[in-house]
């Protein structure tokens, strides 16, 4: 709607939208193995767990976070987002997309947390693999209705905010980083449409509650 009714240009979060951006800070460097570096049973049970599907990189040579980002999703039926789908419209369009963060952002703090904090959360995940897809069909269905107060119910159960630490550092770092573009974007003469996951939008210093604090209005938008 946003793109159809304003002359918007766009500002992604998802670097998702832009895979030559991220896939590189997704692995290893120098050809190693993620098996050399966490304990041998544990990586056992991650390497079944993980299956046979296609991937952009097999799981043995993924950073410790990115395998744990995308185990999940190895179990879930899923088709590209909306951001990468904003690329898609705003290429036939021509409106202008930028990113709120480089690859190379996200990935340098998720870098510099010690390995054996990783294995808590992956031994976190692999005994609740059943659980995560009921909780993602549930989010997804939650994110359809612009239910806030369901999504931060169900993202309660899930590792981001099981390990206190992890949310630091994917949403309130990164939410009072981008914050500064949000308030260019929201000075210039063009209307900018800020495109954001769902776990963005809620919980303390959400980008909602950031922007408030501000000084601003949000007025949501109808969903239908």
């Amino acid at each position: 709607r946003c793109l159809s009714d304003w002359s918007s240009d766009v500002c992604s979060s998802d670097l998702e939208s832009d895979p030559n951006e991220t896939l590189p800070h997704l692995v290893i460097k120098d050809a190693a193995l993620l098996e050399n570096r966490m304990p041998k049973e544990l990586f056992g049970e991650l390497k079944d767990a993980w299956g046979d599907a296609p991937a952009p990189f097999p799981v043995n040579s993924l950073k410790p976070w990115a395998a744990i980002f995308g185990l999940p999703l190895r179990h879930f039926r899923h088709s590209p987002g909306i951001e990468p789908r904003f690329r898609q419209r705003c290429d036939g369009i021509d409106r202008k997309v930028f990113t709120l963060e480089s690859g190379a952002a996200l990935a340098r703090p998720l870098d510099e947390i010690p390995d054996e904090k990783y294995w808590k959360i992956l031994a976190f995940l692999l005994v609740r693999i059943p659980e995560m897809e009921t909780l993602l069909q549930s989010l997804i269905a939650c994110w359809l209705r612009a239910d806030l107060d369901g999504i931060a119910s169900i993202v309660s159960a899930m590792h981001i905010y099981q390990f206190p630490w992890l949310r630091e550092i994917l949403l309130v770092k990164r939410n009072r980083s981008w914050m500064g573009s949000i308030k260019l974007a929201a000075k210039a003469q063009r209307r900018t449409l800020v495109a954001v996951g769902c776990l963005h939008l809620i919980g303390d210093e959400s980008l909602p509650d950031l922007i408030r604090k501000e000084g601003h209005v949000l007025v949501p938008l109808p969903t239908s």
